[in-house]
């Protein structure tokens, strides 16, 4: 039997607000409210009500011979809860018929499945009660975060109960086999669906692309290239097309033709074709023996590589994945709900994906959908966030569902937090020094005080650190390994309080010491020169004086002269009047 499975994915991630390095400890909201309203009303507009309606007018016309599937992640059903409920009952309202089929996944879309399996377990336990909660369904069948899966992932899936995993048919695992074709995981009964890749991405990608060779894509021209694998299949060829819900309207705008095409896609499936529509739980269910695929490294369904170089390949990305994998154990026993969601949330791939140096400047046409300038951006906003998250994770006590604490966990979180603070206490030292430094070249009060300041802030740090290791301490053997941690960041801190004391209260000492002697040395100039300018005194008169009477002679020489030019310009005329009388 020649089957087709579509299915589409809803989500949407919490978007950080500008998030500065002074609103650490001090603010908790993490989220831009209006980025994300806006872009949940943006999609509903253009994809969600218009798809909605046009699959619920296919399921009208075709009834129980089509039917189709969402991966409806926990993050856009708290979104539509919150700031859209009528599109969540839009959503219901389809769900609820008839072919409508839901699949699992890890909560937020996080990268939790590679990090602490532990962990991800929790966090798909808890997207099975929502979805169960809000649509009435339990799924069977698990499809991860961008379709993450090898080996090791399959067989957790398998331990919590799963008949079926989605992920992505890459060459890498593949080689010269098909991905038309339904395998088992190796050691278990799980079975593996694969989507096909190509054909997903014809629609997802290439559909509007001038540039793809395939424009325009027809429904008669797709289905040419379903059927070029089925030899190999033997009549048994099942296809599964997988892509972002946004495709119908959003990524492929309206104008496109993009709804035109899907509607006459299923139509000439059902009617010309002899494939079948199957959801993937049913089949799953069927009783027959598949090849087992063997998956030793994790693929995903990003990019051309179809592995983790889009999430995991930069210093920047590298080091947030660390912070996460740090966080993992304590979070694990944490019981805080508000710190539960904020992790959630804050593991969301994006995240990761902002800060990608692959392919940053291209795809243009969803720009808007990174909110940042660049890599750099997205690294700093995040650890802003992230650093206020780890203070509000150190003030919270690590406790069993009891309430008591886990010897183990107890363990480790001093170590943890012995590491901690004698970090912070070094990187308080290296700002005390950089305040003394500050303070010998600017030789003033102002440093002074600042040194003054880092210095008390080190010993505070250290004196909250030895509170919070003395109360975590429960019974005697903690408390003998609690006091060993705390004696050491007593030591360290103490050590380190002194040595910057002495530093400060040397360049304190010299300061002065240089201030005193540039003041000396000013009053001393200052006399030299006041004895200077009296002594100039009497020349400066004597010099007033002469050019006084310079200019005295001067001027009288010139009035002189002038005098005696008038006279002679007088005579011709008077010799001239006395001509004209004699005659």
């Amino acid at each position: 039997m020649n089957t087709v499975s579509i299915v589409f994915k809803v989500h949407h991630p919490f978007y950080l607000r500008s998030y500065r390095f002074f609103d650490i400890g001090q603010r908790h909201n993490y989220y831009d409210d209006y980025r994300n309203k806006y872009l949940l009303k943006r999609f509903s507009e253009r994809t969600y009500y218009r798809a909605n309606a046009m699959l619920n007018g296919l399921l009208d016309k075709h009834g129980d011979k089509f039917g189709f599937s969402f991966v409806f992640t926990g993050c856009s059903m708290d979104q539509m809860e919150w700031y859209m409920p009528e599109v969540l009952d839009n959503f219901k309202t389809l769900i609820a018929r008839e072919g409508v089929e839901l699949l699992a996944t890890d909560y937020s879309s996080s990268a939790t499945a590679i990090l602490d399996r532990e962990l991800w377990k929790k966090q798909v336990k808890l997207h099975r009660e929502r979805l169960a909660e809000v649509f009435g369904q339990k799924p069977s069948v698990l499809a991860g975060s961008h379709l993450l899966y090898d080996d090791e992932i399959g067989e957790s899936v398998a331990q919590m109960g799963f008949a079926g995993v989605m992920t992505e048919g890459a060459k890498p695992v593949l080689g010269w086999k098909s991905p038309h074709v339904l395998y088992s995981h190796p050691t278990s009964k799980l079975k593996i669906i694969l989507r096909d890749g190509v054909l997903s991405e014809d629609i997802s990608l290439r559909f509007s692309d001038k540039n793809s060779g395939l424009w325009p894509l027809t429904a008669e021209k797709f289905i040419e290239r379903m059927q070029v694998d089925r030899d190999a299949t033997n009549g048994n060829d099942h296809i599964t097309l997988y892509m972002n819900y946004g495709v119908l309207g959003e990524f492929q705008d309206e104008g496109s033709g993009i709804f035109e095409f899907f509607e006459a896609l299923v139509n000439h499936i059902v009617s010309d074709t002899d494939y079948v529509f199957v959801n993937p739980s049913k089949l799953c269910s069927l009783k027959e023996d598949y090849p087992a695929l063997y998956v030793p490294f994790t693929v995903s369904n990003l990019d051309e590589e179809k592995d983790l170089t889009a999430l995991y390949a930069n210093d920047l990305q590298k080091d947030v994945v660390e912070n996460w994998r740090r966080v993992c154990e304590v979070m694990r026993v944490c019981t805080d709900e508000e710190l539960q969601k904020d992790f959630r949330f804050l593991m969301g791939v994006e995240n990761l994906g902002f800060m990608s140096t692959k392919y940053f400047t291209t795809r243009p046409s969803i720009r808007y959908l990174n909110p940042y300038d660049s890599p750099y951006d997205a690294y700093i906003n995040y650890m802003n966030v992230w650093s206020d998250f780890l203070e509000r994770l150190e003030a919270e006590d690590l406790l069993n569902e009891n309430g008591t604490m886990k010897k183990e966990d107890f363990i480790a979180a001093v170590k943890a937090t012995g590491r901690v603070a004698s970090a912070k206490l070094k990187k308080m030292a290296e700002e005390a020094g950089s305040k003394v430094n500050e303070l010998k070249n600017t030789k003033g009060k102002e440093a002074v005080a600042k040194g003054k300041a880092a210095l008390e802030k080190a010993r505070k740090e250290a004196v909250k650190v030895s509170k919070k290791v003395a109360k975590a301490a429960k019974d005697n053997e903690t408390v003998a390994k609690g006091k060993v941690a705390l004696e050491k960041a007593r030591k360290e801190a103490t050590k380190a309080s002194k040595k910057v004391a002495k530093v400060v209260k040397a360049t304190v000492k010299e300061v002065k010491a240089e201030m005193e002697k540039e003041k000396k040395a000013a009053a001393k100039k200052a006399t030299a020169a006041k004895k200077s300018t009296v002594a100039k005194k009497p020349a400066v008169k004597k010099t007033a004086t002469a050019t006084k009477k310079k200019a005295t002679t001067t001027a009288t020489k010139k009035t002189a002269a002038a005098t005696t030019k008038k006279a002679t310009a007088k005579k011709p005329a008077a010799a001239k009047k006395t001509s004209a009388k004699k005659k």
